[in-house]
């Protein structure tokens, strides 16, 4: 049985209105939603959790796809399955979730934080897949068809490593800047979990995928 308490100072949290469509969709998030999907339904599922609803379109796709879903998020507005915060989630099994889904969520807490949700999460099951916001400039973005080859994509990104991330109201903390290196980070995460995969999409390089799996006991305790 899934778990929340509320012993944590609250996450910030979006009104519901940024959700709607004219403010906050656009080409760059239908492509992250694509990729969300895609890394979850490789992952044959029965049963996903996907943390933090935003606008809905995710987990109801997945529920199309005859996948059973349950949701976490902090505002009961947006009737989640389960209203609580990730720092304070907790379970009785582990792997009670084929996967568990969370893209763009964990930069709105301190990074102090991160550990202990990273940990909670992975508790509840077998794959986790985390998106988090990629701060950079965009160099250039080159596609091309070629007759034999297909189809052929180049994405440059400069990360902001000159800039020292400010709380701004939402996100206390983005990779790419000052801090926050891209390869630290990945060095750092790779000590607490198992780094399956690691990617962004072309059209939208501001979110960074990871694929996650706990360590076993004895990896931890080494």
């Amino acid at each position: 049985m899934v778990a929340v308490s509320q012993a944590v100072q609250p996450m910030t949290q979006v009104d519901i209105d940024h959700y709607r469509f004219q403010t906050y969709m656009s080409l760059a998030h239908w492509g992250s939603y694509w990729k969300q999907l895609d890394l979850v339904l490789r992952c044959k599922p029965r049963r996903v959790l996907v943390v933090g609803i935003g606008d809905g379109v995710v987990p109801r796709y997945l529920v199309d796809q005859g996948v059973a879903v349950d949701t976490l998020d902090l505002d009961p507005n947006l009737r989640p399955t389960i209203v609580g915060d990730v720092r304070t989630l907790s379970s009785s099994s582990c792997e009670r979730y084929d996967v568990v889904l969370c893209c763009q969520v964990l930069e709105h807490m301190p990074f102090e934080d991160f550990e202990a949700a990273l940990h909670n999460l992975l508790c509840v099951t077998k794959t986790l897949i985390v998106s988090l916001p990629y701060s950079h400039v965009l160099v250039g973005r080159l596609e091309v068809r070629l007759p034999i080859f297909g189809r052929a994509k180049l994405s440059i990104t400069v990360p902001k490593f000159w800039q020292k991330w400010r709380f701004d109201g939402q996100h206390y903390w983005e990779l790419g800047t000052r801090g926050f290196g891209v390869g630290h980070f990945r060095s750092w995460l790779g000590k607490r979990c198992h780094i399956q995969g690691e990617c962004s999409t072309f059209s939208n390089p501001y979110h960074r995928f990871y694929v996650l799996t706990a360590l076993r006991r004895t990896e931890l305790e080494s």
